[in-house]
């Protein structure tokens, strides 16, 4: 039942996006524009997510309207355009994308419904995880403005309350599109949370499908379903970066919209160019910090393929005209977008973030016997201590050789390349022999594409070289900068945001055109044996514990039980939580309130139906007893 429940929510969510993407198109087709798009149908989702989220941003974050409100506008809006749109056509379209996404979305659900809540619950960083979840509680029961006077008074429960008005004003559209899953009831707030990703998941499989069919014409569905099992796309899943997973698919559009163009004029009579102003719009309104960082990479793309100064006479009026729609869509978002934007980049640029302890610990390899308490001191002291890269490096090098951890420079590469996993840093019994040859055969391998790769897209000219190119010179500039200043977790996300980029760049060689290119197929084997490595393991719902980020403290999964069942707590009137754990008070209070507690004062929380109170009068305590939750009762009225 949950599995055909699953499925229908991600169909209906599918519906709504084709009806928006259509209308669209339809629009432009009667002021005269065309589309030359090739299985354009693949883009639809994602186009009518990009129109659905301009709406939701205006209509929620800035006229102030509830979710409710703005969602019958937009649902009365859907239904009128079912009277100009062609829907047998559509309709064809529709069912072609869903056998197209139907494998991915029948695996990830029934893979989710057999691991159980103890592996959805929460994932990589349980904090991220809370707080979307608690917004869009939030954003489902309150107002903008409601939610912005509830961070205003700081309760200091870490209840859903708290977490999810803490940070509202950063990035919240994604959590606005989780409020609108999290209104069918299906099993608990954390499978729909999980399943909310799924559908992001097949967004970004039919985004880099569209990307990818820019580039080669064979085998593009095999190769968009290897990279959404790739360490990059995993990477992102299993850290519960729900922003940057779901403005994935809109990167991933804008890159082969970009990749369409022809000649140094933008304006040819064709709808791609609002197209390509309409997914940008909704790209920032999703995610200011990846759409910054993408545009330089659009701007080197321009400036390789066309003369730069020649196409911006020609295009200088065009240009103009685009920057200015786009400002009249964005600034009334100013607080949520670029002043976000700037407390962002204020954070990113502190030397005293240390996120990368834990984000970018695969670049030695997959071993961590060296993170002992006393070396962890030892670093988070360097790094207090405002130690330069190269001091930091030479006492982290010290910490590994002291572990006995002789072959980590053998790491640096494969990790690098997605597949941080095929490594060894020590030796630790006769079989690691063979190990350490497979590790050095693999090192020699990657080596050779790198090489050889380097050398080809800068030799050669084609459009994939030409971005190529943009993302090497690039990544090279920021990464030393970033280096020098010691913004370490900075770099990890700049090296994370374009793991599309390096999919492409490690998976294809021989760059001399688009006729010639080749498939590493090797490499793609290498690829997908990572998921069966990391998540085969049944191990409390964490998987191989190395030094892949999926879950920050596994005791909150090997400690705590954290099956919850409504019957258990429906005699309840009022539940009282206070664990002296934020952790578990935050989760506590999440699935309390799937089973109708709302939050009523700090620590907290009362029965309501329908609004009214509950008749009921016994008032109870939740309590952790031997890994379980058990309720006792405070006090009966």
């Amino acid at each position: 039942m949950s599995l055909c429940q699953s499925l229908l929510l991600i169909i209906f969510a599918y519906i709504f996006l084709f009806i928006y993407a259509s209308l669209f198109f339809k629009i432009g087709n009667k002021f005269g524009y065309r589309s030359e798009l090739e299985n354009y149908y693949l883009i639809y989702p994602v186009l009518g997510f990009a129109v659905l989220a301009i709406f939701y941003k205006y209509l929620y974050f800035i006229l102030n309207l509830n979710l409710n409100s703005a969602s019958y506008i937009i649902l009365t809006i859907s239904l009128i355009s079912l009277f100009f749109i062609e829907l047998k056509k559509i309709s064809l379209e529709f069912l072609k994308l869903l056998i197209k996404v139907a494998p991915i979305l029948i695996f990830f659900i029934i893979f989710l419904l057999l691991k159980g809540e103890q592996f959805y619950i929460f994932r990589g960083n349980y904090w991220d995880n809370m707080n979307y979840v608690s917004q869009a509680i939030l954003i489902n029961d309150f107002s903008f403005k409601e939610i912005l006077n509830i961070k205003s008074s700081y309760l200091n429960d870490y209840s859903y309350y708290q977490n999810g008005s803490g940070n509202i004003t950063g990035r919240p559209l994604t959590s606005l599109f989780l409020a609108i899953f999290l209104k069918i009831k299906i099993l608990n707030f954390f499978f729909i949370n999980y399943l909310f990703k799924i559908f992001l998941l097949s967004l970004v499989f039919l985004s880099f499908y569209f990307f990818i069919s820019q580039i080669i014409q064979k085998n593009k569905y095999f190769f968009s379903l290897v990279f959404v099992f790739s360490f990059w796309m995993l990477y992102v899943l299993e850290i519960e970066a729900l922003s940057h997973l779901n403005s994935i698919p809109f990167f991933l559009i804008c890159t082969g919209l970009i990749l369409r163009f022809k000649t140094d004029r933008i304006f040819k009579n064709d709808v791609d160019t609002y197209l390509f102003l309409l997914i940008n719009i909704a790209f920032v309104f999703l995610y200011p910090e990846f759409f910054s960082i993408s545009v330089f990479i659009f701007i080197g793309y321009l400036i390789l393929k066309f003369k730069f100064i020649s196409f911006i006479k020609k295009n200088f009026l065009s240009l103009i005209f685009l920057f200015f729609l786009f400002l009249i869509f964005t600034l009334p978002a100013f607080f949520t977008i670029y002043y976000h934007l700037y407390d962002v980049v204020r954070f990113a640029t502190n030397k005293n973030v240390n996120f990368w302890g834990y984000y970018s610990l695969f670049f030695l390899g997959k071993d961590i016997s060296f993170l002992t308490e006393q070396n962890i001191f030892i670093i988070k002291n360097l790094f207090q201590e405002n130690k330069s890269f190269f001091a930091l490096y030479d006492e982290i090098i010290k910490i590994l050789l002291v572990n006995k951890s002789y072959l980590f420079f053998l790491n640096f590469i494969p990790a690098f390349s997605g597949l941080y996993y095929l490594t060894i840093s020590r030796i630790n019994d006769v079989s690691d022999f063979v190990t350490i040859f497979g590790v050095i055969a693999v090192n020699l391998y990657l080596i050779k594409i790198i090489f050889f790769n380097i050398k080809n897209i800068f030799c050669y000219s084609s459009n994939l070289t030409y971005l190529l190119r943009s993302y090497v010179l690039f990544f090279i500039f920021f990464s030393i900068i970033f280096l020098l200043n010691r913004n370490y977790w900075t770099l990890t996300k700049l090296y994370i945001y374009f793991g599309p980029i390096l999919f492409i760049f490690f998976s294809i060689t021989n760059f001399k055109n688009n006729s010639s290119l080749q498939i590493n197929y090797v490499y793609i084997f290498l690829i997908l044996i990572f998921p069966f490595y990391k998540f085969i393991l049944n191990n409390n719902g964490i998987g191989v514990y190395d030094s892949f980020p999926s879950i920050i403290n596994p005791k909150y999964k090997k400690n705590i039980d954290w099956i919850l069942n409504e019957q258990d707590i429906s005699h309840c009137n009022q539940i009282r939580v206070n664990m002296n754990d934020p952790i578990i008070n935050g989760y506590i209070s999440i699935k309390i309130r799937y089973f109708g507690y709302s939050h009523f004062a700090p620590f907290i929380y009362k029965k309501y139906n329908n609004n009214t109170l509950s008749n009921q009068k016994i008032n109870c305590y939740l309590i952790l007893k031997n890994s379980k939750f058990l309720l006792k009762n405070e006090y009966n009225k």
